[in-house]
């Protein structure tokens, strides 16, 4: 009869609106939550293991924690441990988790799922690549219960610090190679007594012996070697998801279960080094994709490596002491000395200095700095001795921003990624129905074959090739453009960059350096003196992140508290004060030559603000700002690459145009339009989506927000808002935008990539599985086999690191 308490017959889970009715061999009617359950249910009866369902009766831990996991387990829960990782805001927690005991996609799904269906999870995302958990919830609930709860599953979650991360892959490589050893070991000793038995020239005494020395050689590998994939069979079996190990799993014990047998009875053949081979084979070829996901972690941990623990922190009384970069604030004085790493963002003390930016933005020339010029943390000190005023804290700095972006864009899952993992398990249970079928078939073709043909076309499949076809191309492409200055900060990226046609940019901040400085300077009768109008404008612009605001750093402001201090987008900055209203914004000159832009050589356009108080003009102010040296080149290779360039700005002077010739002057009918509302660039980015084209929106403030969340991908520079930064798909760390054609390039190779490695899994099951049903392939081949596949997909996607 049907399951009355809402669950899943398979995997205890509760059954959703879309519920799978199924009938059990002996008529009763059962539930399942999914197709998958339901394919598994099938092929465990099929394989007569319905055992299964009694010993699910008394779950147990899939594996006994130690007391020193516990405690782990235990101090996550812990304040101070939790200020090292998690980042809270009003009523949410998040945190970047390492999983211990991920292999397939199998195993990311089941641990989101599991995760999602506890109270207080807002979200729970899983990198396969990295093997790291991206985790929300609700502040107050417990961390530890929840590392509990997937224990229990067999998975042990640890905070993610690089160092400790190091730790651990140490230690699973060295596991690695002492299973490799057992397996390599035993397949040696345990093929030379085989060549023994291939002879056929010995005594039925000896044949015996030799047989039990394969057998007991061969428990090193069955016990020891072949362990990590019982473990996992099982933890995906009982918790009702097929993952690839389930095949291997089963294949081996089956191979090992009639040897042993054959042993005993002194009949048929035993295939103890077939088995040893496989499970060396298949060993190996984990290794090394171990070792290539490795070497994408220690890429990806370059930024957390940088921070020291301690520093030297100026005391009251002169003295420098050591103290934990934890306990930094804001108004310290750190002294480094060369080679030192800045461990805050903060602002130069010393006359000047040269620091290394290139882990951050990607641009490896060194950088000369003066008194006052910001500094930011993960920069090296390449000069003499030099002070540092603490601005931020660690946890706030620009490098922990760039970190908590990274991790969100590992976690997330582009749509194709989705798809493969779902193939994949789906997969899984389809090769269990074909090794029955291949199994059945053979009993009445040549049934001494039968069982060891269905053991290769278990082993000879490979769904990891294709649940590894995706991440591992966009984890290398994403590494390789971070290296060049282009962080992504959302998993789509790549696959909607590839697709990009258009690109859009804003003048100040993105074409121009965004570095502005007063030029000449205008006072109206009406205004008191100079210095007083300027203070005005400096505490005007105090508050606003607009790049016109760092034009007056350097001048004192008059006052810091405004009412009703607004930023109006095309309107400038405004704010009261003691019953006087003040407004700063975008002024024309009334000359217009300055505004002809059809001279055929025309004079650079000026910018002009103007300062009013109650309406009546104070003060102009001639603005500054140089067009971005590589400007022009990156918008002629987007134009070559076939993606068109375009200019939106909120600038209603004749600048936008002058800008836009000097950038553009190889890119034909190039579409600038200046004086854009918000509303306006939004409304010009929907119609050009309207008309089928993929389109990119590159900004840095406040005024870019709508076109920004309008654009198909989104790209903020590094010195923009920190509005924009949060909210961009992408940034450009190195403010070079010749980063940009080479993410087109890198975008699209990947997507080429996935595709060959999509077609390549795809091509090499349809040929490989048929064989093996045909009794062409041995078990010990299919491990090579399946292996080499796997190896294929990862050395592929290695291929996108070598793009220029």
């Amino acid at each position: 009869m049907t399951d009355q308490r809402g669950q899943c017959y398979h995997c205890q889970l509760p059954l959703g609106q879309q519920q799978v009715p199924g009938v059990l061999p002996n008529g009763d009617a059962v539930a399942f939550c999914c197709t998958g359950c339901q394919a598994a249910a099938e092929s465990i009866y099929a394989a007569g293991l319905d055992d299964f369902y009694q010993w699910r009766a008394n779950p147990r831990p899939i594996r006994t924690l130690t007391t020193q996991e516990r405690q782990q387990i235990e101090q996550l829960d812990n304040a101070q441990v939790q200020a090292r990782f998690i980042v809270e805001s009003a009523d949410e927690c998040s945190a970047t988790l390492q999983v211990e005991g991920i292999t397939c996609a199998a195993c990311v799904s089941l641990i989101e799922r599991h995760l999602l269906q506890q109270e207080g999870v807002i979200s729970a995302q899983v990198n396969q690549s990295t093997q790291r958990l991206r985790l929300a919830w609700r502040a107050g609930a417990s961390l530890s219960a929840l590392a509990q709860r997937m224990a229990e599953l067999g998975y042990l979650l640890k905070p993610y610090v690089a160092s400790l991360a190091q730790q651990e892959q140490d230690r699973e490589q060295r596991q690695f190679m002492l299973r490799l050893i057992a397996a390599g070991v035993g397949s040696m000793q345990v093929m030379m007594n085989a060549i023994v038995l291939y002879t056929g020239n010995i005594d039925p005494t000896t044949e015996l012996i030799v047989r039990w020395a394969s057998l007991i050689l061969t428990l090193p590998v069955i016990s020891y070697a072949a362990w990590p994939f019982y473990v996992h069979a099982w933890n995906d079996v009982r918790h009702g998801r097929l993952g690839m190990d389930v095949p291997v799993a089963i294949a081996i014990l089956l191979t090992f279960a009639a040897s042993v047998i054959a042993t005993l009875t002194h009949s048929g053949e035993v295939y103890f080094e077939s088995l040893c081979m496989f499970t060396f084979f298949l060993l190996l070829g984990r290794f090394l994709e171990f070792r290539s996901r490795r070497a994408l972690a220690d890429s990806g941990n370059a930024l957390d490596d940088l921070i020291p623990a301690f520093v030297h922190v100026e005391q009251a009384d002169g003295s420098v002491q050591p103290t934990a970069v934890n306990e930094l604030k804001p108004g310290q004085r750190v002294h480094l000395l060369p080679g030192e790493c800045l461990p805050v963002d903060g602002r130069l003390c010393s006359r000047q200095a040269e620091v290394d930016e290139s882990s951050t933005t990607g641009e490896h020339r060194p950088r000369a700095l003066i008194k006052g010029d910001k500094l930011l943390a993960g920069s090296i000190n390449l000069g003499q001795p030099m002070v540092l005023e603490v601005t931020h804290r660690v946890g706030d700095s620009a490098l922990s921003t760039l970190q908590r972006l990274l991790a969100r864009a590992q976690a997330e899952k582009p749509r194709l990624i989705q798809i493969t993992d779902r193939l994949a398990q789906q997969f899984v249970a389809l090769i269990l129905l074909l090794a029955a079928v291949s199994y059945t078939a053979w009993l009445f073709i040549d049934a001494d074959r039968a069982f060891w043909i269905a053991i290769s076309v278990l082993v000879v499949t490979c769904p990891c090739a294709l649940s590894l076809a995706a991440p591992t191309v966009l984890t290398v492409a994403n590494d390789r453009l971070r290296r060049a200055g282009f962080l992504i900060t959302r998993g789509h990226v790549l696959t909607t960059l590839s697709r990009v046609d258009q690109i859009w940019f804003d003048k100040t901040g993105t074409l121009t350096e965004g570095k502005y400085s007063l030029g000449e300077q205008q006072v109206h009768p009406a205004a008191p003196a100079l210095s007083t109008a300027l203070a005005v404008a400096a505490a005007l612009e105090r508050p606003s992140e607009h790049p016109i605001a760092s034009a007056f750093t350097d001048i004192a402001p008059a006052w810091f508290d405004w009412q009703n201090w607004a930023w109006l987008p095309n309107e400038g900055v405004t704010g009261e004060r003691s019953g006087h209203h003040y407004q700063l914004s975008t002024y024309l000159p009334a000359d217009d030559s300055l505004a002809n832009e059809h001279a055929a050589e025309p004079a650079i356009p000026q910018q002009w603000i103007r300062l009013h108080v109650d309406r009546i003009p104070w003060l102009d102010m001639q603005l500054v700002d140089a067009v971005r040296a590589d400007a022009a080149v990156a918008l002629t290779e987007l134009e070559q690459l076939g993606v068109r360039p375009g200019v939106l700005s909120g600038d209603p002077s004749p600048h936008v145009a002058w800008v836009a010739r000097q950038v553009g002057s190889a890119v034909p009918e190039m579409t600038v339009l200046n004086g854009a509302t918000a509303d306006t660039k939004l409304a010009l980015l929907q119609s050009m989506q309207a008309d089928n084209h993929v389109v990119a929106m590159v900004g840095d403030g406040l005024n870019d927000a709508a076109a920004l969340g309008g654009a198909d991908v989104s790209v903020a520079m590094a010195n923009g808002t920190d509005w924009s930064k949060q909210q961009a798909d992408a940034l450009i760390l190195n403010g070079r935008l010749e980063t940009l054609p080479l993410a087109v390039r890198v975008a699209r190779r990947a997507a080429q990539i996935t595709r060959q490695n999509v077609q390549w899994a795809t091509v090499y099951n349809v040929v490989a599985i048929p064989l093996a049903g045909m009794g062409w392939v041995t078990p010990w081949m299919a491990a090579i086999g399946m292996s080499a596949s796997s190896l294929i997909v990862v050395l592929n996607a290695l291929r996108v690191r070598r793009i220029a």
